[in-house]
């Protein structure tokens, strides 16, 4: 049995309104073409006979005129070509449709030009500029550089006869040479001048360091030669302040023992009386440490007392016959021969100094609070504890239990420590 054929299946099978592009060959030939390290610069396709399938026509390196040279009046191509401009490569989607071709296969060509364009933009095969060809007129090469040339403004199409000596590879290989040479220029260049800027920043820093440093160092010298000249200056009102306490100290000193040097040469020429031996022994001995006259002596850390240790004597005896006239007998055993002034001295009031000696005597003993006394002499302080006073100032007396004879006291809300000998009890 044999079939026959149905020429309207078959017509139907050939007039597809889609191309079928499912050659491989289609896809290998055009990267070539797109290569710039191949000769290859075109490429032509068309149907399989009665089918809507493309398969390759040919390839060619001749350019426009080779890929003319392949059409025919009775068919329908799609083309490929690389063209080369005066910087780079372009290229060209190329359709043909001949004059011979059936009417009823050109219903189909839109369709199929539509789909070739989208099967290049979707495989990344892209075109500047597509030609629509009725005729080989339409394929001139000046056709083509007219509508290559509208796509740019700086990149012109090259013809046949201005074809350049080099190839574009060799041309695009030189400008990147000679940028990259700029460009290495140009780093250098630039390393150069910051490589000058960090000296000069260095020197400058340097500059400053030592104009800081020489500000320090004289200012340093001015402070150190401040501080030498206070110190001296300070060392020079040290001395001073001593020498006038010294020279007060001893013109104090001078004057209380001229006033007892006076007071024994009156008291020797009064008679005695015979108080003198119950006088040498008062009833209260061990308590005389507390006497202003047995006082007298200080302790190592008290320089002032043991200047003022006969101060007591200033109170002069013919006035009132007062305790006072006590530091001298107390003085016998400092000196001996100034023991028989002191004697006659009290042979006026015989009774009345014993008893005032006792009362005087037992009342550091006691350790009377609260008692007062009265400043019989002027009295600068040594020491920043020390209580400071002049004649005739009243003081608190606050403690007497200090067996060396310092008392503690206040004066005008100071409070401080001074000399027994030097105060009167009320």
């Amino acid at each position: 049995f044999k079939s026959k054929r149905n020429p309207t299946h078959e017509k139907r099978k050939m007039y597809q309104p889609h191309v079928d592009l499912s050659d491989p060959e289609i896809v290998d030939t055009i990267r070539d073409v797109r290569d710039e390290q191949t000769p290859t610069n075109w490429t032509i396709f068309s149907y399989v006979p009665k089918t809507s399938k493309l398969k390759l026509i040919a390839t060619g390196t001749g350019g426009i005129v080779e890929l003319v040279d392949e059409l025919s009046d009775a068919k329908i191509y799609f083309g490929y070509m690389r063209y080369e401009m005066s910087e780079t490569w372009k290229y060209i989607y190329v359709t043909y449709c001949g004059d011979a071709v059936p009417g009823a296969f050109k219903g189909y060509f839109h369709n199929h030009c539509a789909d070739f364009e989208e099967y290049l933009k979707k495989n990344g095969f892209n075109f500047a500029v597509q030609i629509n060809a009725r005729c080989e007129s339409d394929l001139e090469e000046a056709e083509l550089v007219k509508a290559l040339n509208k796509t740019s403004t700086f990149i012109r199409a090259r013809g046949v006869h201005d074809q350049p000596k080099q190839s574009i590879k060799d041309t695009r290989d030189q400008f990147w040479r000679q940028q990259s040479e700029k460009d290495s220029e140009f780093k250098q260049t630039m390393a150069q001048h910051q490589k000058d800027k960090e000296e000069e920043l260095l020197r400058a820093r340097q500059v400053q360091a030592e104009k800081l440093s020489k500000t320090a160092e004289q200012l340093l010298a001015e402070k150190e030669s401040e501080r030498q000249t206070q110190a001296q200056q300070f060392h020079h009102d040290q001395e001073e302040r001593q020498h006038t306490q010294s020279a007060r100290f001893e013109q104090q000193r001078t004057k209380i023992f001229g006033e007892i040097e006076a007071t024994r040469g009156s008291a020797q020429e009064t008679p005695g009386h015979s108080s003198q031996t119950s006088y040498k022994a008062p009833p209260r001995q061990p308590a005389r440490s507390f006497n202003p006259v047995s006082a007298a002596p200080p302790p190592a850390a008290r320089p002032a007392p043991a200047v003022r240790h006969v101060a007591p004597a200033v109170p002069e005896p013919e006035q009132q016959p007062e305790p006072q006239p006590e530091p001298e007998v107390e003085s016998e055993p400092q000196e001996q021969p100034q023991e028989q002034p002191q004697e006659q001295q009290w042979e006026q009031p015989p009774e009345q100094p014993q008893e005032q000696y006792t009362e005087q005597a037992a009342e550091p003993a006691a350790e009377q609070v609260g008692a007062q006394a009265r400043a019989l002499f002027d009295y600068d302080g040594q020491e920043p504890t020390d209580l400071s006073f002049r004649e005739g100032d009243t003081i608190n007396v606050l403690d007497q239990s200090d067996p060396s004879g310092w008392w503690q006291g206040e004066l005008n809300g100071v409070t401080g420590t001074f000399p027994s000998n030097f105060v009167e009890l009320f």
